[in-house]
């Protein structure tokens, strides 16, 4: 209407906001409100997947309100969990397709081209595999078998049959290649190589797949107009290295064999001051296609050896001639570079330091393509790069804002306020140390690279720069031990020479020189340095106790990949500005640059354009990459005991595999996979680079290997039965439980349960996913029956309440004429005289009488001439059964009555027990009674009117059947609900449904008012067989064992235990101070056990039963032992066993615990194997863990939260000390007459420290007598277990 309201007077309310690219509709980007968080269940979340196999068990929690509540799953990619966003009744799978087991393989690559896969076996050997269709193509066993280990029987893997329509099979190398084919031909070579080398003097394509060690593997087209394929492989023998070219079979249904087309030895480049025979190939790049301008294509390599020396290796073919060339560049590591400048030690351990980070020698190298002018600076700054660097932050603050972040941009995003928070401090990298220094130490801290200034973040602080206009180059990353990273266009490099050679400065203010082939140069690489600047006018500071460099770098693009945006129409598109969306993607795409060190260290940059120069800022993420020393003493434990052998060859001259891998299009996004000790995923969301774990399915415990994932591929032909083409995944290949050496291929269809379009990565490694269902959840339940639920047909109990608009159509026309109106109103006139009358000559007040009996409709008159009475918001109760293998569809419910509110819900199984009454029947059962398993529900119903009346409650029980197969093909549901039984309670609201379990025998315990109370399922009915009364309002009742955690909404908490023999509950302890509580939760270490509340002022405590203590008055109170300011409101707390470093890769803990008993029977025997933390969601949308510490653990992270806290600048300068104590409140102020306790560890505080650079971990490690390695260890240990 023109008034803005609809026809009946309400106004409109936008429920959901969609972009849309056209004309083909697809999802540009979506934004996830999760709101808050309530008690969750754990229990899978899709149907059966391939082979039968449902996704592992992972925490829901109810979130939102109204219509926007549901439920938040969270999830990690490998727990082949669905995509939140199927409609309901379509069939959820997971992203897992297929499984299949292998042994010993070192490395995995892909030829999607082809449909195959290359597994390179340890000893040597390649084995060829393909995925087919039993569908769709035929084919014999005998020639193709499903890799499988012999004589494994392991247990915990019977469950899964293998039935999948997709099958990983064995292709025989007699059939793939030509065994009495040509020999092998050299290919012409350029430049000055020693020569050339056939494997075995006369090898053929069978003899070097049998044989060679498998390095690398990639497909390549010399020209792209033309459809014939080549592999090109990087193979190793005994002591020589060497390229193979292979024509390979065009398509997967191609049967035409491997020719071997050539060979090439690659030798290590000898310098004046290296050796060339003793060195050994260390690691190689991913083989990388670059386009030329002629249209044809060329593949690149980069090499790192054991001298210290690289080298870069180019295949290419001739158009005219059709040859193929082969060329080989030295990059160079000789020498040595002045480090006493960035250096503060002294003494002769010092001085080996400063020469191990003086050295030029080459670690890592890396190659990548992007934009030609990526790194290009602006002609006006060519001139004069030096007063460029000297001028840089003024020069910032002159720049529009259009001029520094892009054209994409207007003035108006920016304002003074941002440039005063942003402009400079470095907003993404660590918090800057004070230049005053570490506290006890005397170190200044005025140098250090943190005082940088980058890009404001609320964006992507590249914004469209990342894919500049131009066509696309092909770039040479060497990261040097010295630290120093530096960046070549290998389009520039003088082919001639042959050689790139030591820049002449290291870290100085001279930047690259106009024209030459080093467009960008940094230090601090591999040291862990908040900001990578170029040409930097003062090198980081290097620690003074870790000779540490770089083992792996790898440049890429996280964000919406290019390709998935690109149509048919636009395949020659090579930068985001030429495609369809243009500037829309290019926000959401991020250059990011991720370091792996030789201590296991990751360190994750981002790129921020800062005028005409790119820093690398680097992002917290909190993780510690390198192994625990749990990891490392188990290790010794399995060679001690000769499971797995010692390690013979020295691990610095060893053949070191990718754990770096890029990918490109995986469900439409690009990132990299991390398969280093606790594998994990760097994605983007909304141009911020997100980290998210990787968790695989009956993987081995940490340990045996070095990584559990030991391989990656995103280059596979995944075959569509349904539409016959192929989708987008990837394979991991992961070490799994039973004989060290089992390994397991799993198969995915691509990362949709994380990249669903209600999901977001709120931090710490996970991801969650929205199920909007439309209401507000209050409780879920998983129901763990294998008769009516199980991982493959998840079915959950959902307590849910509906607001509703109530109509008060009756107030405007209650169908009486104006006589009868006036009649009624004249006989309650009477009535009121009446009752007045009786009050004066009886001395009661007529208020007392008359209040309980007056009716609503005397408040008001409706006008109706002035508008209609208004809709009444009311809230209805359901209780649903969803199928979550359905897409979350509701196959039973059953709503409550109108005034009946549901409080409570939980499934539990109760003994039927026959009541004592001294006969033989009643004695017999006893000892023998059956167990049925029921949905409790717990109400409140109020009155129509309302508070006059005391609320009272009701017990409701429902029973689950499962239908058969026969009643599902009729179309029934898979189970229905049946309402059982119900029971009036007179003493309030049931609050708390809880089971005890008292010798074999299961029983209900209601909390209802000022009461608890022990019912007994007789088969019939309800039988109450014991009581407590407490003081005010029975809240929450947490039971373990027989004894009872009770907490009172205004009285705290009460400790009980209950006594099977005389069938009572007896009061042991209670905390006597008055706290109004929200929640309550238990969480222990050893025999240790602590209780944990929340209060109304947002605090924790934690309070213990110590009859022995002094301050337990006897063993009458409870003695708090710590209290913490939470800043954040809960409404529940629960436990949770805390995982190790040696299961925290694992989606299936179970298996994996059981197997890691199996190899070291004393596991679990200690203190800090048997831990039970709390998890809790906020309000807020936020979710925290509290994890009990050992006392050597507690004591060392309190003195490094004490320094931090000094050290380190805190956010808007306010003090987390101040913000994390207790807060007391006036009414029970005068109640606490002990100080504040403390007593816990700020975990996002000391989690910082994982992402300061190496020196200044070493300064405050120093500052506290402890070691990098020791604080590093305990917070894995906080990771691992939250």
């Amino acid at each position: 209407s023109s008034n803005g309201l609809l026809k009946d007077g309400r106004r409109p309310v936008i429920n959901y906001l969609s972009v849309f690219d056209s004309p083909t509709p697809r999802a540009i980007d979506s934004l996830t409100g999760v709101g808050p968080l309530g008690p969750g269940t754990i229990g899978p979340t899709s149907a059966a997947g391939a082979g039968g196999r449902g996704a592992s068990s992972t925490s829901l929690h109810p979130c939102g309100y109204g219509s926007s509540g549901g439920l938040a799953v969270l999830t990690v990619p490998g727990m082949n969990a669905p995509a939140s966003a199927a409609a309901a009744g379509d069939q959820q799978s997971g992203t897992m397709v297929t499984e299949a087991d292998c042994r010993d393989i070192d490395v995995v690559c892909g030829l999607g081209g082809c449909g195959l896969l290359l597994l390179g076996k340890a000893g040597g050997g390649t084995v060829v595999m393909k995925m087919v269709s039993p569908e769709t193509e035929s084919f014999s066993k005998s020639d193709a078998k499903v890799k499988k280990e012999e004589g494994d029987d392991e247990a915990a893997l019977s469950e899964e049959t293998p039935s999948s329509s997709i099958q990983i099979v064995e292709v025989g190398l007699d059939e793939l290649t030509d065994e009495g084919g040509s020999t092998a031909k050299a290919m012409d070579v350029e430049g000055d190589n020693d020569g050339e080398f056939i494997l075995g003097g006369d090898a053929t394509s069978a003899s070097i797949l049998k044989s060679a060690v498998l390095r690398q593997a990639t497909e390549w087209g010399p020209n792209k107009e033309d459809n014939g394929r080549y592999i090109v492989l990087l193979v190793s023998s005994s002591e020589h290295d060497a390229v193979v070219l292979f024509s390979a079979p065009r398509g997967s249904n191609d049967t035409s064999n491997f020719a071997l087309v050539g060979t090439f030895e690659v030798l290590p480049p000898a310098m004046p001051d290296s050796a060339r025979g003793s060195a050994r190939l260390l690691s190689s790049t991913p083989l990388i296609q670059q386009t030329l301008e002629n249209g044809m294509t060329q593949v690149a390599l980069g090499l790192v050896w054991s001298n210290g020396i690289g080298s870069v290796v180019t295949l290419a073919c001739d158009v005219k001639t059709g040859k193929f060339h082969i060329s080989q560049l030295t990059l160079d590591g000789t020498g040595s570079v002045d480090s006493t400048s960035n250096f503060d030690g002294d003494g002769d351990e010092d001085s080996e330091v400063a020469k191990y980070y003086a050295s030029n020698r080459i670690v890592a190298v890396d190659i990548f393509e992007a934009s030609c002018n990526l790194f290009k600076m602006k002609a006006s700054d060519e001139s004069n790069t030096k007063s460029f660097n000297n001028n840089r932050e003024s020069e910032e603050m002159k720049r529009s804002p259009k001029e520094t972040y892009g054209a994409g941009l207007s003035t108006d995003d920016f304002d003074a306020d941002d440039y005063e928070l942003y402009g400079s401090a470095v907003a993404m990298g660590e918090s800057k140390v004070q230049s005053e220094g570490v506290a006890g130490t005397g170190v200044s801290r005025a140098d250090e690279e943190g005082s940088k200034t980058i890009a404001p973040t609320r964006i992507n602080p590249m914004g469209g720069s990342i894919d500049r206009a131009g066509p696309s180059t092909t770039f040479l990353a060497i990261c040097r031990q010295s630290g120093s990273l530096e960046i070549y266009d290998l389009s520039k490099v003088d082919g001639t020479r042959g050689i790139i050679s030591v820049p002449s400065t290291n870290g100085g203010s001279e930047g690259p020189v106009s024209g030459s082939s080093l467009v960008w140069r940094s230090s601090g690489c591999g040291l862990g340095t908040s900001v990578l600047t170029q040409n930097g006018s003062k090198a980081p500071r290097i620690p003074r106790m870790h000779s540490t460099r770089a083992a792996e770098i790898r440049f890429f693009f996280a964000g919406p990949s290019t390709s998935a945006w690109s149509s048919d129409s636009d395949t020659t598109a090579s930068t985001a500005a030429e495609l369809p969306l243009g500037g829309a993607l290019a926000p959401l795409r991020a250059l990011c640059l991720l370091v792996e060190t030789d201590l296991g260290d990751v360190h994750l940059y981002t790129a921020s354009e800062r005028g005409a120069a790119i820093d690398f800022a680097r992002t917290p993420t909190g993780m510690v990459g390198r192994p625990s020393k749990i990891q490392a003493n188990h290790t010794v434990k399995l060679q001690r005991r000769k499971i797995i052998a010692v390690p013979s060859s020295d691990p610095l001259n060893t053949y070191r595999h990718n754990r770096l891998n890029r990918f490109a299009a995986i469900s439409g996004q690009s990132g990299l996979f991390a398969g280093t000790t606790r594998p994990f995923w760097v994605v983007s969301e909304r141009g911020a680079p997100a980290v998210v774990q990787h968790r695989a399915r009956h993987v081995a415990p940490a340990g045996g290997k070095d990584v559990p994932v030991a391989g990656f591929c995103c280059d596979i032909a995944l075959p569509d039965t349904s539409s016959g083409g192929d989708n987008d995944g990837f394979l991991t290949l992961h070490e799994r439980i039973g004989q060290v050496g089992s390994q397991r291929l799993t198969v995915f269809d691509g990362l949709s349960d994380i990249f669903a379009p209600l999901g977001l990565f709120p931090g710490g490694g996970l991801c969650i996913q929205k199920v909007p269902l439309g209401v507000t959840v209050r409780g879920i339940q998983f129901i763990d029956d294998v008769t009516i639920s199980s991982a493959t047909r998840p079915l959950y109990a959902v307590l849910i309440s509906r607001e509703i608009e109530a109509d008060q159509g009756l107030l405007d026309n209650d169908g009486l004429s104006p006589e009868e109106r006036q009649k009624i109103k004249d006989e309650k006139e009477a009535e009121k005289i009446r009752r007045q009358v009786e009050a004066d000559l009886g001395g009661f007040e007529v208020e007392q009488e008359w209040v309980e009996e007056i009716e609503h409709d005397d408040y008001f008159k409706v006008d109706a001439s002035l508008g209609k009475a208004p809709s009444l918001p009311k809230r209805l109760f359901e209780l649903w059964l969803v199928d979550a293998a359905s897409g979350w569809s509701v196959i039973d419910s059953h709503q409550l009555s109108e005034v009946e509110h549901g409080t409570s819900m939980e499934v539990m199984t109760l003994s039927e027990l026959i009541p004592d009454t001294g006969t033989a029947l009643a004695a017999s059962n006893q000892d023998n009674f059956e167990n049925d398993l029921f949905i409790v529900v717990g109400t409140g119903i109020i009155d129509k009117d309302g508070e006059d009346v005391a609320a009272k409650g009701r017990i409701l029980l429902f029973n689950v059947t499962r239908h058969t197969e026969e009643q599902v093909e009729k179309g029934e549901a898979h189970a229905e609900m049946t309402f059982v039984y119900d029971k009036d309670i007179a003493l309030g609201p049931v609050t708390s449904l809880s089971c005890l379990s008292s010798e074999g025998k299961n029983r209900l315990v209601v909390g209802a008012g000022a009461e608890i109370s022990l019912e007994q399922w007789t088969g019939t009915k309800l039988l109450q067989v014991g009581f407590f009364h407490v003081n005010m309002q029975v809240q929450r009742i947490s039971i373990f064992k027989s004894f009872f955690l009770l907490s009172d909404a205004y009285d705290s908490l009460h400790f009980l235990v209950w006594r099977e023999s005389d069938k009572s509950l007896t009061l042991l302890a209670k905390d006597y101070e008055p706290v109004v509580l929200h929640a309550t939760g238990l969480m222990s270490r050893g025999g240790a056990m602590s209780f944990v509340c929340h209060d109304d002022r947002e605090n924790l405590q934690f309070l213990q039963y110590a009859p022995n203590d002094v301050a337990s008055r006897g063993g009458n109170k409870l003695v708090c032992r710590a209290d913490f300011h939470l800043g954040a409101q809960t409404t529940a707390i629960q436990s949770h066993f805390c995982r190790s470093s040696l299961l925290v890769n694992s989606a299936t803990p179970t298996s994996t615990l059981a197997a890691l008993k199996q190899q070291d029977p004393l596991f679990g025997r200690i203190e800090d194997d048997q831990r039970f933390a709390v998890h809790f969601g906020s309000v807020d949308g936020g979710l925290a863990s509290l994890v009990p510490l050992s006392e050597q653990a507690y004591w060392r992270l309190t003195a490094l939260q004490s320094v931090m806290s000094n050290a380190l600048e805190s956010s808007c300068a306010l003090s987390c000390r101040a913000w994390r104590l207790y807060r007391r409140s006036a009414r029970r102020g005068g109640c606490r007459s002990s100080d504040r306790m403390k007593g816990v560890i700020d975990g996002e505080l000391v989690a910082k420290f994982a992402d300061l650079s190496l020196a200044t971990q070493e300064d405050l490690a120093s500052a506290i007598g402890s070691t990098v390695e020791l604080i590093m260890d305990n917070i894995l240990d906080l990771k691992c277990a939250g």
